[in-house]
């Protein structure tokens, strides 16, 4: 499901959103991820990146940015 309206990388309060644990889990998973995807610690980890490690699916994640009202582009966002 491609969704090319929203942003590509997901922080660590989303992620503890989405998991139900604090914001210092969700940094942890992010250097997980990290050293799972080889990525360096100046490096983003993407939604698709994200989905791919933990197994939820895309359009979860996007739905919790549509409940947050984030994700979407400006120049994108309806009013």
């Amino acid at each position: 499901m491609k969704h090319k309206n929203y942003r590509a990388v997901i922080y660590a309060s989303d992620i503890a959103i989405l998991l139900g644990k604090s914001v210092k889990t969700g940094y942890r998973h992010i250097s997980q991820m990290r050293k799972y995807f080889g990525k360096g610690r100046d490096m983003f980890i993407t939604v698709s990146e994200f989905c791919h490690y933990t197994g939820i699916s895309e359009s979860d994640v996007y739905t919790h940015f549509d409940a947050i009202g984030e994700g979407r582009r400006d120049s994108e966002k309806e009013e």
